[in-house]
């Protein structure tokens, strides 16, 4: 097994920040702050950085450096539109390929969300709900879809704080992950993808109502 470099650590500390909300969207990333922090060089934080912000997760801003990336609403609004039509075809194909190996799968994933949603573990419950999404994705088997999906993956992270601020959205959330998995595992590809979409518009109200108060607020 190779030796994980000072970038990867670099890399996935910072990524894991940004999911669990560490680092909140608009906040400065300073190198010299987190190569202390995490114990390495300022040279693989810059270069971590420099790959967070092709993967969609920070942002560069003249004057300031590297900041967590932060939507307006007329973006999220645009990336939500995207990403509802791309899970709703990862669905779709899942439907249409998924093993009786991968369904048991899915269902251990959502049991270990619920356990983590009644112990108010959040960050487990972060792990829990992109590993549901990213099993989807990988059954669909389809290479472009993946690719095309990995771009909002910053977006989808960062997003997810402005909907699970939402009360009761994540437990609402897996009771419509629930939905999307019988839907899959009958087989049936138009209503898998109709659930995945609506799953995904759901979310986009709630983050458009956060949104809308954060506006009020500003």
């Amino acid at each position: 097994m190779s030796k994980i470099t000072s970038h990867e650590i670099a890399y996935n500390k910072i990524k894991k920040s940004i999911m669990f909300g560490d680092y909140r969207s608009g906040e400065h990333l300073s190198e010299t702050g987190i190569a202390e922090e995490i114990g390495v060089s300022r040279t693989p934080v810059r270069d971590a950085l420099i790959q967070l912000e092709r993967d969609g997760f920070v942002t560069r801003k003249p004057y300031k450096g590297m900041i967590v990336r932060k939507f307006n609403r007329e973006e999220a609004r645009e990336a939500y539109e995207v990403r509802r039509a791309l899970e709703g075809l990862a669905a779709y194909l899942a439907a249409e390929n998924i093993t009786d190996e991968q369904k048991e799968e899915l269902e251990t994933i959502l049991e270990h969300s619920r356990i983590a949603l009644n112990s108010q573990d959040f960050k487990n419950l972060t792990i829990h709900n992109n590993s549901f999404h990213e099993k989807i994705i990988e059954i669909s088997n389809n290479d472009m879809l993946q690719k095309l999906l990995k771009n909002l993956r910053g977006f989808i992270s960062i997003s997810r704080f402005y909907v699970w601020a939402i009360p009761d959205r994540p437990a609402k959330t897996l009771e419509e992950h629930q939905i999307i998995l019988n839907s899959i595992k009958s087989g049936n590809a138009i209503l898998a993808g109709q659930k995945a979409a609506e799953h995904v518009n759901n979310s986009w109200k709630a983050a458009k109502m956060r949104l809308d108060q954060q506006q009020i607020g500003e």
